[in-house]
């Protein structure tokens, strides 16, 4: 018997921005969760540590490993929460630099 695993190639990452947190949750277009992240979990601590700008491009490296090795090319980004424009830049910024295909973002 053959393995059918689905192979995913787009997913969907929510990232929600509390006024002292940060948190990534990547899904499935199904809406299942693939994988979650937020900086405290890579020792940033405080709410200005975890809002700078060298914080979040590291968790998103972390991220884009997860997301390279589950071979998702396409993503789709969705804020929520206590939303800066700055902030919503500068996480586009880190996802283009590591070169994952952006298809839409709300």
């Amino acid at each position: 018997m053959k393995n059918t695993a689905l192979k995913i190639t787009e997913g969907v990452c929510y990232i929600n921005i509390g006024k002292s947190n940060l948190i990534f949750n990547l899904t499935d277009l199904n809406g299942n969760q693939l994988a979650w992240l937020r900086p405290a979990i890579l020792k940033f601590k405080g709410s200005k540590q975890r809002f700078s700008a060298f914080a979040m491009e590291q968790t998103i490296n972390v991220l884009v490993k997860r997301i390279i090795l589950l071979k998702i090319v396409k993503l789709n980004i969705v804020f929520s929460g206590f939303f800066k424009r700055w902030i919503g830049k500068a996480i586009v910024k880190s996802f283009v630099k590591q070169k994952i295909e952006l298809v839409s973002f709300k």
